[in-house]
């Protein structure tokens, strides 16, 4: 994962340094959010990034969070635990791809916050594990969009159903981060041991 962020750090670096050459810093706003959102994709799962020689998302390779997530996941099933994972990657929504389920995702977890539909409507129940469910994440909508005070009706009300709700975040402190610390009993944070990561975590 490091060495492919690597790799795409120094190739988005030579795009953005070229498109902001030939047309100046004002009108290379597109080329630099390109940038940004290839690399927070290379951050959260290996599989959101789109492969130079193919238009289709990478099936090898994962990140440190997704692979801890999935040990926690498999650890509290075994315990018969009853799991929602929220899926808070706004934007992203990539752990409805990373356990297979992206093609029965109808709403997602902004539908419930904003009241277009009821939370058990947009909550998938996973094929095979009675007690694993996901409540997915919007793909084309803003971290400035999510309201963290509804996220924490929501989650306030969702512990009635079950034992154990995880929010999986995006990488950074603000906006949803923050949100999801607010409204969580504990937290994990999952970092490389670089020390301007460990600073950063």
């Amino acid at each position: 994962q490091r060495d492919l962020y690597e790799t795409v750090r120094l190739a988005m670096d030579k795009k953005v340094r070229e498109e902001i050459h030939r047309k100046g810093l004002a009108r290379s706003q597109i080329v630099i959010l390109e940038a940004l959102l290839k690399l927070r994709q290379v951050c959260c799962d290996l599989r959101l990034v789109k492969s130079a020689n193919s238009t289709t998302k990478l099936r090898g390779g994962s990140s440190g969070k997704l692979d801890s997530l999935l040990e926690m996941l498999v650890e509290l099933i075994a315990e018969g635990r009853r799991v929602l994972l929220v899926d808070l990657n706004v934007g992203l929504r990539c752990l409805d791809l990373c356990l297979g389920m992206d093609d029965r995702v109808l709403f997602d977890i902004m539908d419930v916050l904003e009241g277009t539909c009821r939370a058990r409507d947009a909550i998938l129940p996973y094929p095979g594990i009675a007690p694993l469910f996901l409540l997915p994440a919007a793909q084309n909508r803003l971290a400035s969009d999510f309201d963290g005070q509804r996220l924490q009706t929501l989650c306030a009300v969702l512990s009635k159903e079950y034992d154990l709700i995880l929010l999986d975040c995006p990488p950074g402190l603000d906006p949803i981060p923050s949100c999801a610390a607010m409204t969580a009993d504990r937290g994990l944070v999952v970092t490389t041991p670089d020390p301007a990561a460990i600073r950063d975590a």
